[in-house]
């Protein structure tokens, strides 16, 4: 009788983990994409709004921006000076975040880490595209909400 328990918990449970395995991972295929996975696809064209820094003291500060996407190309120009610094380079898009790599040369007489490189969360909010990046070395946010131009 010692034997066959112990052949029931040997073979049960091995059929219950793949019963729950395979729940787990049809419920992820079905339920764990959601529209934030999206590609996105950003159109060619003029994009206005508003850029702001929150810096680890929680202060922000915002300043009007425009963005020049083409192709794989990007400018950007702000209002006012180095809020963010004028700067251009590459992006790429995957997925909802994209990546700008500034390739401008720059002067040295301002906080080269303003500069827009890297990572950034992107999403669509109706005709206003937010991007967001988290800079956790330097302790601060960036927050770009724009709008395509006419």
């Amino acid at each position: 009788m010692g034997a066959n328990l112990a052949k029931q918990f040997l073979i049960e449970p091995r059929g219950i983990v793949m019963k729950k395995t395979t729940f787990l991972l049809l419920a992820f295929l079905f339920f764990g994409c959601d529209e934030s996975d999206t590609n996105f696809s950003l159109e060619n064209g003029n994009y206005g709004g508003i850029f702001t820094i929150i810096e680890s003291n929680g202060q922000p500060q915002s300043g009007n921006v425009i963005f020049n996407f083409s192709d794989n190309s990007y400018s950007v120009v702000p209002e006012q000076l180095y809020l963010p610094p004028t700067g251009a380079g590459n992006f790429s898009l995957n997925g909802n975040s994209i990546m700008l790599t500034d390739t401008a040369i720059h002067t040295t007489n301002f906080d080269a880490t303003l500069i827009l490189n890297g990572s950034f969360e992107l999403s669509n909010n109706g005709d206003e595209l937010v991007l967001k990046q988290n800079d956790t070395i330097h302790n601060r946010k960036r927050i770009i909400s724009l709008t395509k131009q006419n």
